[in-house]
């Protein structure tokens, strides 16, 4: 199940930005519910931190920017999650920064849901 759902989770990531680039909320919308039940999935199988941090990982900004999203809700990941998120702020040149940015003002303003 794992690697099926990993699989997932990086094509979802990789075609929400498609979907972003190409100006359809719709689909976008559509691979954010995706990724979200494969993350339930993972937190409901005891699995989330280890595959999200395997994510974080990833040399594919879009990737890393939704797993650092998703590690941000578990207390002992945060900081690497804060560090990923800040390190793509500064150094991506895509919208994935601006994404990152939006992100980090989110749950610094503990608005993170």
């Amino acid at each position: 199940m794992k690697h099926i759902e990993y699989s997932k989770f990086v094509e979802a990531a990789l075609e929400y930005w498609v979907a972003i680039d190409e100006a359809s909320s719709r689909r976008a919308n559509a691979k954010n519910r995706t990724i979200e039940k494969i993350v339930a999935g993972w937190v409901k199988h005891g699995m989330a931190i280890e595959t999200l941090l395997s994510l974080v990982d990833s040399d594919e900004h879009k990737v890393k920017l939704a797993a650092a999203a998703h590690l941000l809700h578990f207390h002992e990941t945060r900081d690497k999650a804060l560090v990923v998120l800040r390190d793509l702020q500064a150094n991506d040149r895509t919208l994935v920064s601006h994404s990152a940015g939006a992100v980090l003002r989110i749950h610094e303003a503990g608005k993170l849901r």
